[in-house]
């Protein structure tokens, strides 16, 4: 399918100038697969160990995933994964890999399990993981730390803290390697450390020493691995990164302008960013062209981290005596303190207009539906303004099919009134899964014609099967967010949404795959989430520092993110 979009810039102060810019876009299916999770688990003799893997549909239609799993040893699968499964485009989906360690197996013996995942709609695609089974107590530690700075030639930068913690299952020493990309000397701890418990963790210092003859803008990359002394197979990493030289810069961003009344109140969020990459002082200016008045601005001198930015809501107000089609530019200009120049600078035109024209269009935004299907579709129009107005409104598929329900035009609608309206939009029959169709759907207003307001709504079409499985979930809208702080001490918050209403499960794991708390499993309606975990395990202990997993589940879809608990 091919889709064309046109972009149309025109002045509103001389509507005949204008330019147009088209862009052509061709949809096409295809495939990959990704595979993940902890690779690593051990046990007793006799015992069954169980992996928790997820299989990512990196596509962009559904697929059907074919699975192998192979023991190198030939030790038992309990229950081995249906060997063909199928996912959803972008969607997630859950496998468990249960290895039976057979009886009177020597302790240390160590197992490779294989999985290999396969695309059916192309068998190139295809991903595998190795998992590895220990007989007896697992080894292994992991490590934490900053992510890096800037500094000048010949400085020291001091890297703390370092956290290492055992995650094993038995006290151990850890081995502690590290690298310099550009050969820098490395002043850190020695290794072996001292035994550390199941659990424990130590904090040590990293020193990197810059040339004094380093060049400005070169960078270094630390890399730290850490290994059991016991079983030193299983590592993890930790990467330091170290920029020579400091930048500055600024940027200010905010609305364009708008049209308003005599005697009201205009509010412009405006964001001052540092774009350097250490902590600058910005000295700023705000100035009105007519001499308006305004509040909310920023401080005459404002300190921004580096990448940081600050957001200012500036009230703009218009006075009573102005004249219509007065028109106001509102500067706002930042410098850098530290360079004294490359300033930027951001205007806000502000017209004065006799009344106030606003119009608000609301309805969903996507839906799901098969060859054939009408979409019916609840919009709503409302004259948020302040006078009667009518709206003329109009309809259009990207890929041509037809749309009705819409009439030409609303009844005059007083302020703060609205209609509503069941759009229909018939789904091609010779439709094909994966398609997606954009319904544009825009009110414009008759009295002002720059008033106008646009929704989209996205279809997705899928065949029958799909829609009538409870466990698909809308590609695109089952999302897990990184929680926030991370790292944190203690207490962090987990956000997600749901595409619509549906049986879920979010629970939290350790590096060994062990499930150490539950915070929500039920039912749950469709929209944004947020929950908070307390670092408590499910018996109300609380659990040590070091990187945690929290998973979220539903249906067939899963979401797996990493965080970091330091105490």
């Amino acid at each position: 399918a091919e889709d064309t979009l046109t972009l149309t810039a025109t002045s509103s102060f001389e509507p005949g100038t204008s330019d147009m810019f088209k862009a052509t876009t061709n949809a096409s299916q295809y495939f990959g697969l990704e595979l993940s999770g902890l690779a690593t688990g051990s046990g007793g003799a006799g015992d069954t160990v169980e992996f928790d893997l997820d299989v990512e549909n990196l596509g962009n239609g559904k697929d059907s995933v074919i699975i192998e799993v192979t023991s190198d040893h030939g030790w038992p699968l309990i229950d081995p994964p249906t060997p063909t499964q199928g996912v959803g485009p972008f969607a997630t989906l859950d496998i468990l890999i249960k290895v039976e360690i057979p009886a009177g197996t020597p302790e240390g013996t160590k197992d490779t399990v294989t999985v290999i995942v396969t695309s059916q709609g192309d068998p190139t695609a295809k991903d595998t993981l190795h998992l590895v089974v220990t007989v007896g107590p697992a080894y292994a530690f992991s490590i934490t730390g900053p992510s890096g700075t800037v500094g000048d030639p010949g400085e020291a930068i001091l890297y703390t803290p370092v956290t290492i913690q055992n995650v094993g299952d038995a006290a151990d020493h850890a081995l502690i390697e590290w690298n310099s990309s550009l050969g820098w000397v490395i002043d850190g701890p020695t290794s072996p450390t001292d035994e550390l418990p199941s659990g424990g963790s130590d904090d040590f210092d990293f020193t990197v020493n810059i040339p004094g003859d380093a060049v400005i803008g070169s960078e270094d990359v630390l890399t730290i691995v850490v290994a059991s002394q016991t079983d030193p197979v299983i590592e993890d990493t930790l990467i330091i990164t170290t920029l020579v030289g400091r930048e500055y810069g600024v940027e200010v961003t905010g609305p364009a302008g708008t049209a308003t009344l005599i005697g009201s109140t205009v509010t412009y969020p405006v964001t001052i960013m540092n774009t350097g990459n250490v902590e600058d002082d910005f000295a700023n200016e705000v100035t009105s062209s007519m001499g308006w008045s305004f509040s909310g601005e920023p401080e005459a001198l404002e300190t921004i981290g580096a990448g940081a930015s600050k957001t200012f809501n500036i009230k703009l107000d218009v006075p009573g005596d102005a004249s219509l089609d007065d028109i106001d530019t509102l500067t706002i200009i930042s410098t850098s303190q530290e360079t004294r120049g490359l300033p930027d600078t951001l205007k806000i035109i502000t017209r004065v207009k006799q009344h106030h024209y606003e119009v608000y269009v609301s309805g969903p935004t996507s839906g799901l539906g098969v060859p054939g299907e009408e979409m019916e579709y609840f919009v709503s129009v409302q004259n948020f303004g302040s006078i009667t107005d009518t709206y003329d409104l109009t309809a259009s598929s990207s890929r041509g099919w037809t749309v009705t329900g819409l009439p030409a035009s609303t009844p005059p609608l007083a302020p703060n009134g609205g209609r509503g309206y069941d759009v229909v939009l018939m789904i091609d029959a010779n439709a094909s899964p994966g398609d997606v169709d954009t319904l544009v759907i825009v009110a414009a207003s008759q009295a002002d014609a720059e008033t106008a307001d646009t929704l989209k709504i996205l279809t997705t079409v899928d065949d029958q099967t799909a829609v009538e499985d409870d466990d698909y979930i809308l590609p695109g809208q089952f999302a897990l967010a990184q929680n926030y702080p991370n790292p944190f001490n203690m207490e962090t918050l987990i956000s997600f949404s749901l595409a619509r209403s549906a049986e879920i499960e979010l629970s939290i794991y350790d590096v060994l795959g062990r499930k150490m708390r539950t915070l929500v499993a039920g039912y749950l309606p469709a929209g944004e989430h947020t929950l908070g975990w307390d670092g408590v395990d499910q018996h109300g202990s609380e659990v040590a520092s070091g990187v945690y997993f929290y998973r979220l589940t539903g249906g067939a879809a899963a979401l797996t993110r990493k965080m970091v608990l330091l105490k």
